[in-house]
């Protein structure tokens, strides 16, 4: 259908999983736990739903992703013939629906050489925009500075294609927090997304792969807090030279315009991308909340563009001209 409402609003952060493949994320929870999560269950797989949501909020695009920890049981690796069907399932999904779906395959990073093959069949053969993958392996002991991540980090950045960081529920810390509840939770998640962009940053990768380009949901942006402390986040923030600032972007994971403002401050409102986490977090997306969140943060018309869809479109490698 043509795009009738400007600007366009690129949703960045939407989960969908093949249905031959559901997530178990949730399949060692609490009975009570349990019952409420059906429902997401039931939407994740579900490309109707995915179709019909944006639709009715009237949203350009959405991107799609399954990370395997959404999809792998707790301390289990994906295999390799199932990675590649969750990637072969959904590039038929975006070829299906050009324009208004765009995918990001689905890679564990830390199988190596395996994994980059995997992630460079995805973007060259199936059509895929870039690659999403867990934030840490082996319950949080190894994060992306890891050498088996290498290859990965090193294919993304040969073929121009961003890295979404997922996070993961870290072993020890999840626990150790889990009767403060789902706060508890979205705390650990958050520490370990943080801590892998942290490592990144503290490395020499990000000066070995200058074209590297990683997004982290707004969980994670606490590492931007931290950094300050240490000067990690000077070669990131938006007051440093592009050929260093340009390696990381942020999705708001949301719309609360607060949160917004801190990420456009720190980082500049041409990294920041809208994103939904649906259907985790947020149920439904409509581009009046998206626009109004963007407004109350304080951005102006050009930042209001850039952060609804001109940045994704741009680092996705979507053309302007391309219609929903």
């Amino acid at each position: 259908m043509p795009e009738t409402d400007s600007p366009a609003i690129v949703d960045f952060h939407v989960h969908y999983v093949d249905p031959a493949h559901p997530p178990a994320l949730w399949a060692n929870a609490r009975p009570e736990i349990a019952k409420l999560r059906e429902r997401t269950v039931r939407r994740i797989v579900d490309i109707d739903d995915v179709l019909e949501s944006a639709a009715a909020g009237s949203i350009t695009t959405r991107v799609l992703n399954a990370p395997p920890s959404l999809v792998a049981p707790a301390g289990t690796v994906l295999p390799a013939d199932t990675v590649r069907a969750i990637n072969d399932h959904l590039a038929r999904q975006v070829a299906d629906h050009p324009g208004r779906l765009l995918g990001l395959a689905t890679v564990d990073a830390w199988q190596g050489e395996q994994a980059a093959d995997e992630l460079r069949r995805a973007v060259t053969e199936l059509g895929l925009s870039g690659a999403v993958l867990d934030a840490a392996a082996d319950g949080g002991d190894r994060l992306l500075d890891d050498p088996a991540a290498l290859p990965t980090l090193r294919a993304a950045e040969e073929l121009g294609v961003p890295l979404f960081v997922h996070p993961i529920n870290p072993r020890g810390f999840t626990e150790q927090l889990e009767g403060v509840g789902r706060a508890g939770t979205l705390l650990a998640r958050g520490a370990i997304d943080a801590a892998s962009l942290l490592a990144l940053l503290n490395s020499r990768i990000l000066d070995d792969l200058p074209g590297l380009r990683v997004v982290i949901p707004l969980i994670g942006a606490p590492a931007l807090l931290l950094g300050t402390f240490t000067g990690l986040v000077e070669r990131i923030s938006r007051h440093a030279p592009d050929h260093l600032r340009r390696h990381v972007y942020v999705d708001t994971m949301g719309f609360d315009p607060a949160s917004i403002r801190y990420l456009v401050d720190v980082v500049g409102a041409d990294h920041v991308l809208v994103g939904s986490d649906s259907p985790i977090v947020a149920e439904s997306i409509d581009r009046v909340d998206v626009l109004a969140a963007l407004a109350a943060a304080g951005l102006d018309e050009p930042g209001v563009v850039a952060v609804a869809g001109g940045n994704a479109r741009r680092l996705l490698g979507v053309p302007e001209t391309v219609a929903a």
